[in-house]
């Protein structure tokens, strides 16, 4: 069972929020003449509950501003620490971390995958990238004896001379039963 789901993204300040859920389904075929009997592994699986995905906090970057010149870059860690660096000016705020809640079939392992490198763009065109996405995911992820995970995700905000606006973009995640 796999779940897709999109986040949107807002840069300076950027924000992120539930797009989409995709599950797929599967059904036998009750008008066939005979039953299927050629073998696939995937469906062999036990399928268990349909993930269930949600975003409880949005990725935040905050503020800042660019000189003319050169490049910057904003750090917000899984546990929300925020760090400006290069030639941008920390205009204040708080980096926030972004929340992800999954339920689903009680202790069964996930595999999570976020991507390496998005783009956001302004209204006006501009173009920033958001890349290293760091989860505070312990390795083998699975969900309790409740059916549930959270973790918390940060990632790295780049921009250069001359870019400006509230960036948005979409962060792909994808999270399947193992």
């Amino acid at each position: 069972m796999r779940g897709s789901f999109y986040l949107f993204v807002a840069g300076l300040p950027a924000a992120i929020a539930l797009c989409s859920l995709a599950v797929p389904v599967a059904a036998q075929c009750l008008l066939c003449d005979a039953p299927n009997t050629s073998i696939n592994r995937e469906a062999a699986r036990p399928v268990g509950i349909p993930l269930r995905i949600s975003i409880n906090t949005r990725l935040d970057f905050s503020r800042a501003a660019i000189a003319n010149i050169g490049r910057g870059t904003i750090v917000v860690t899984p546990d929300g620490a925020r760090t400006v660096s290069g030639t941008l000016e920390d205009l204040g705020g708080m980096g926030v971390a972004g929340t992800v809640e999954i339920w689903g079939s009680p202790n069964r392992q996930l595999t999570i995958d976020l991507p390496d490198t998005i783009e956001l763009r302004a209204a006006d065109g501009s173009v920033a990238q958001v890349s290293n996405f760091r989860t505070d995911l312990k390795r083998n992820p699975k969900l309790n004896v409740a059916g549930y995970l959270k973790f918390n995700f940060g990632a790295e905000l780049n921009v250069s001379a001359g870019q400006a606006g509230q960036f948005r973009g979409r962060i792909p995640i994808s999270v399947e039963y193992e």
